[in-house]
């Protein structure tokens, strides 16, 4: 034994072997299986943990062998030091002097300091005390010897250790590679998580399967399924960049610029629909899973002739909660597969009469059975029993449905147990109109057993999204609270969220009192409101027939108040918390909208008011309250707005639905925080049902005015909050202090204080972009199902548009409306303009063509026939009109010049006159010439008009003339030949004034636009070029969008104006007869050039872009600002036209490997 093992055992006082427990061992032996060689390993471990670990092996007195290590390991360490810093030679203690205090044997640092250079290596070598290596190796050392061991904590045994975590640690080759070359983390990462996975599944079926499919199939564990290319595509499109769905918004080709109610907007490559679910932040997994159907019908009752069972369905008083009076009536709808026949039929309401009875079909494989059951509906504690489809009116106790197997068969008895079953739907409807409003559909499976056992397919739903083992309706596994945490991932505070209990029970506002019999509570004590109505209605569905409670007095309870709760169940001194009132159905819910609050991370309560708000959009379109795409549209265009305003989820669900009057917790519900906080009124205001007007005079109607416009932030007037009571009141219903009102009220209001707008200024966008159809959309909230009319969802996206160009373009809402005639304006006050008129009719009159002026040509009187010529006849067919005012001459071509107009017609006019070539040549030039000065002399006139009331450039002033749809023959004949006008004029005349204020409109609005006479007369000749959604140049706010865009073009590009207009002279070269492919492309691969040239783009970029234009390059300026569009979006994403075009296209059906490559191409661009 050398110096050091007696050195350990010298530690302490072992005990003889005689002495030892059984199961105890000598201090030499734990040294050994501690793995302990000197003092030092054991100073290295914390005391404490030292002990600990000794004790469990010896009785040895651990505290003591650490001391003493410890006293060990200082005085090795001291001695150690004073041999490294002495040479061990005795140092003269006399000063030396003279010739001897030269000799360099002083205290000197090489003499004191015998340092051995060959024990010391380079700064930043891997053998450094201080290097990664050395710092990687003290904390793994920490780590697995110090922290992993440590027993501390609430359950030490839930430890993930670090062989776990990172288990390529301890196999790790330290190398110069290894531990100077960066590595990213994600990448570590990657590789960490891919090993075991791949260790994880080397049993399974899906072994061969990437893991990144494998990820993105996978349900369980909740944090999945991770789509791995989708995540690249969110964090490259990151931060201040374009995300998936803005993207599609931003290059697509339609603009909300047409005033019609449509829908284009946002479609490139697919619907609008498409971008707006992408702006939800789903990926496609996500979307499936949140969309698909249900493998479960709402109910099922299993029943047999032996058992004379009975299902019992809950009551629907949960919905339309605050709507009283209403009478109600369950329907049995015909067409149905599984039912037979109703006797009486119970597909109408019915207004009384005897229990209904259906026959129904019950298939398995290739058997079927037909059965008979009772359809009845009746009220809780009342004994009568009436047909399904009784009209019931409005009580206390609600009404419920339930179902009883008589016994009967139509043919054979159905075998028991043996997978027979009928699955069929009913209608919940209010019966109290003519025409009876469905309100839910609910289905139910009857199914010939004790139970109904679930299918390998619904068995392997459970499995795969839950982790668990569900083998049928009975079985209440999942439900065990202990287990569904487990499953879920969820603690005790988010289920009480989920399902809106305990701490988080709903709550309503007291100043939104109910007036419907049942929300007192009935006899259950069981008030409204309940889970069903706020916190937790998705979850709970359209109902549970679990009713599995003690007694009938809880079984009642459970029918009237259906919502899923929690309970405490004890046995013993055992205490096991549960879920009841659960069914397959709910259990499938519940899983989509815990996925869905951890993916979006809005609070439950929100997010459940935030979905129904589109689920009750939808009306009787979505009567099972399932997920679909107007929901992940919902959620999307929330989302983008929250971003960009932080608008919360429950006012963004107000502009759907009703706004909000439930909370939970100690929040107050939106209702009060908008209209009763703080208090300004001596009371609050209440909604109470009754009428109110727009216009009434008594103090409680003018109080409610205030009280709105308090809340709200408007005002009482004609362009505030009366504009919306009258569009409320349109398109709602009569004015009632009711949800339905003043959810339309502040739907409007708040859609303006969103857009950062005055109300006022907010409906007048509405009213430019779609006029009625957009008031109406944002009056009632509705959400389109079908068709491509917009609703409100479409609406904000393209108001969002509209006031980002206005804000770029630096143009006000009302500006551009005047300019659009859409509001009444005066370009010219009326005194200014009577005092012009009045001085231009005197140079009307001096510009005329007067019959002297003719004569004075002296051309020849008569013909070659010796018949008289009367020029003045010739004249007016085209030229001239007899007042003296030279005909329009409109340009049909670019070439078209005045003179050659002049001339071209002066032709047609000589090949009827007997002349000679002689005669011929002169008379048509002197008239050509006299014509020519005429019309100019004439133009002159209108420009100089238009000129000194606009300040319009005089050389403009002939397009905009023609820009207006008018003429100076129009103008002159209108002023100089109507004997109504009596001139000087004293009154400006109605017809005159409108048509000179609208020619000072078009001339406004060019003077603001900037456009020059050579790009107008361009785009007046060829309409086509300009690209709007008509086809026509006229002043619109498709033209003035896109002259708009095309000066902006000119002042950012820095390019002269001639090449602009060049291009589009280029892009539509002169051909007659077919063109071919080849020359097609030649075409277009110059124009591409050209335009790149202009934009200072790429060509490549410019001509994969416009390969998905009609023509395979921009031949309106229209598509140039499309691709001016496409350009920003690239810079703005980083993204490449290709890769651009890739995430406008893509969608839920889109292959992986179109979502690879973006996301990809995104992770490039972001780094």
């Amino acid at each position: 034994m050398d110096k050091l093992d007696l050195l350990l055992l010298n530690l302490v006082e072992d005990m003889p072997a005689r002495g030892l427990r059984e199961g105890r061992v000598d201090f030499a032996t734990a040294m050994e299986r501690l793995d302990i060689q000197s003092v030092f390993d054991i100073v290295r471990q914390p005391k404490a943990l030292f002990s600990r670990k000794l004790a469990s092996l010896s009785d040895v007195d651990g505290e003591l062998v650490y001391d003493n290590a410890l006293s060990y390991a200082v005085q090795i360490g001291r001695e150690y030091r004073e041999q490294q810093l002495s040479d061990g030679r005795a140092q003269h203690l006399s000063r030396r002097t003279g010739i001897r205090s030269l000799v360099d044997i002083g205290p000197s640092y090489s003499n004191l300091f015998k340092e051995n250079w060959d024990e010391f290596c380079k700064i930043g070598a891997m053998a450094a005390v201080d290097s990664p290596v050395a710092y990687l190796r003290d904390l793994y050392h920490l780590v697995t010897t110090q922290l992993e061991d440590n027993v501390t904590g609430p359950d030490p045994t839930r430890k993930i250790r670090l062989d776990i975590r990172r288990p390529d640690l301890k196999d790790l080759l330290i190398d110069a590679q290894s531990t100077f070359t960066p590595i990213p983390m994600l990448m570590i990462v990657n590789e960490v998580v891919s090993k075991g996975i791949e260790r994880y599944r080397a049993d399974k079926a899906d072994k061969d399967k990437p893991i990144h499919q494998l990820l993105a199939e996978r349900r369980h564990p909740f944090l999945f399924p991770y789509n791995f290319a989708y995540h690249q595509c969110q964090l490259g499109l990151s931060g201040k960049k374009p995300t998936l769905g803005e993207l599609n918004y931003r290059i697509s080709p339609a603009l909300p610029i047409s005033q019609d109610a449509d829908n284009a907007f946002g479609q490139r490559q697919t619907d609008a629909c498409v971008a707006q679910c992408l702006l939800s932040g789903l990926g496609p997994e996500q979307q499936r899973l949140l969309t698909e159907p249900s493998l479960f019908t709402t109910f099922y009752y299993p029943c047999n002739e032996e058992l004379n069972s009975r299902w019992t369905g809950p009551s629907i008083c949960y919905l339309r909660p605050y709507i009283a009076g209403v009478y109600t009536s369950f329907l049995v709808p015909d067409g149905q597969a599984n039912v037979v026949e109703t006797v009486p039929s119970a597909a109408v309401v019915g207004l009384g009469g005897p229990v209904t009875r259906a026959t129904l079909k019950l298939i398995s494989g290739p058997s079927s059975y037909y059965i008979s059951l009772d359809m009845i509906s009746s009220r809780l504690r009342h004994s009568g029993r009436y047909a399904i489809n009784q009209k019931h009116p409005s009580g206390a106790a609600p009404v419920f449905p339930y179902l009883q197997y008589n016994g009967q068969t139509v043919i054979d008895p159905p075998p028991f147990n043996s997978g027979l079953s009928a699955t069929f739907d009913f209608v919940t409807v209010d019966a109290t109109a003519a025409t009876a409003l469905k309100l839910a559909c609910q289905s139910l499976t009857v199914v010939m057993a004790d139970d109904y056992q679930l299918s390998t397919e619904e068995r392997e739903f459970f499995h795969r999204c839950y982790g668990a083992q569900v083998l049928s309706v009975g079985d209440r596994s999942l439900a065990v609270m202990k287990t569904f945490m487990q499953q879920t991932e969820l603690d005790a505070g988010q289920v009480e969220a989920l399902l809106a209990r305990r701490t988080r029970q709903p709550r309503a506002s007291v100043n939104c009192p109910n007036s419907n019999l049942p929300s007192a509570g009935s006899v259950y004590g069981l008030p409204f409101p309940h889970p069903s109505h706020y916190g937790a209605c998705y979850v709970n569905g359209l109902g549970s027939d679990q009713l599995d409670s003690s007694s009938a007095f809880a079984t009642e309870q459970d029918i009237f108040d259906n919502a899923m709760d929690l309970e405490e169940v004890k046995e013993g001194a055992v205490s096991t918390w549960w879920l009841t009132k659960t069914s397959l159905n709910r259990f499938d819910r519940l899983q989509r909208m815990i996925r869905l609050q951890r993916w979006t991370d809005i609070p439950f309560a929100e997010l459940d008011t935030l979905i129904v708000a589109a689920v009750r959009a939808e009306g009787e379109a979505n009567l099972t309250l399932e997920l679909n795409a107007n929901t992940l549209r919902t959620l999307g265009v929330f989302r983008y707005f929250n971003r960009k305003s932080a608008i919360g989820a429950e006012e963004f669900a107000a502009f759907l639905h009703h706004i909000c009057p439930y909370t939970s917790g100690d929040e107050l519900p939106l209702f009060d925080r908008v209209f009763n906080s703080p208090a300004l009124f001596d009371t609050p205001f209440v909604l109470d049902q009754k009428a109110f007007s727009a216009t009434g005079a008594t103090p409680d109607n003018l109080k409610t005015l205030y009280q709105l416009c308090a809340g709200l932030g408007l005002q009482a007037t004609e362009a505030s909050l009366l504009r919306l009571l009258q569009n409320t009141r349109d398109c709602v219903g009569p004015l009632r202090r009711s949800l339905d009102t003043v959810s339309s009220l502040y739907r409007q209001a708040r859609i303006a204080r969103m857009q950062g707008l005055a109300v006022e200024d907010s409906w007048a966008l509405a009213d430019l972009l779609g006029g009625n159809d957009y008031h109406r959309a944002m009056a009632t909230g509705a959400l389109r199902t079908s068709g491509e009319a917009p609703d409100i969802l479409d609406v904000l996206m393209q108001m969002d548009w509209a006031l980002n160009w206005l804000k770029d373009s630096q143009r006000s809402i009302g500006e551009v409306r005047r300019l659009l005639a859409l509001d009444p304006h005066e370009f010219l006050s009326p005194q200014a303009l009577l005092e012009r008129l009045n001085r231009l009719a005197e140079e009307v009159k001096s510009a005329l063509v007067s019959p002297e002026e003719v004569e004075r040509l002296n051309l020849p009187a008569i013909d070659t026939a010796q018949q008289p010529i009367f020029w003045r006849e010739h004249l007016q067919i085209q030229l001239l009109d007899l007042d003296g005012v030279v005909f329009d001459l409109p340009e049909l071509s670019l070439g078209d010049e005045t003179a050659a107009l002049i001339a071209r017609r002066l032709d047609e006019i000589f090949k009827v006159i007997k002349l000679s070539a002689e005669d011929k040549a002169q008379a048509r030039q002197r008239l050509g010439e006299l014509l020519l000065v005429a019309h100019d002399r004439q133009s002159r006139v209108i420009e100089g008009f238009v000129q000194e009331s606009s300040d319009l450039p005089m050389a403009q002033a002939k397009g905009v003339t023609r820009w207006a749809g008018d003429s100076v023959q129009g103008l002159f004949n209108l002023m100089h030949g109507d004997p109504a006008y009596r001139w000087p004029l004293s009154e400006l005349p109605v017809e005159l004034a409108s048509r000179l204020q609208h020619l000072l409109r078009h001339a406004d609005a060019l003077r603001q636009l900037g456009v020059s006479a050579r790009a107008l007369r361009l785009f007046l000749i060829k309409p086509k070029w300009l690209g709007a959604p008509d086809g026509r140049s006229h002043l619109s706010l498709a033209s003035f969008y896109l002259l708009e865009r095309y000066s902006q073009m000119i002042k950012t590009l820095g390019k002269p104006e001639a090449e602009l207009l060049d291009y589009f002279m280029l892009t539509h070269p002169d051909s007659k007869g077919r063109i071919g492919k080849a020359r097609k492309a030649d075409w277009a691969d110059q124009a591409a050039g050209t335009l790149a040239q202009l934009l200072d783009w790429n060509k490549h970029e410019i001509r994969i872009l416009s390969m998905t234009l009609p023509e395979q390059r921009a031949t309106s300026l229209a598509e140039v600002d499309w691709l001016r569009r496409c350009q920003q979006a690239c810079k703005d994403s980083g993204l490449t036209a290709d890769t651009v075009l890739q995430a406008t296209a893509l969608n839920i059906a889109s292959p992986a490997a179109d979502w690879q490559a973006v996301g990809q191409a995104a992770m490039a661009a972001w780094r």
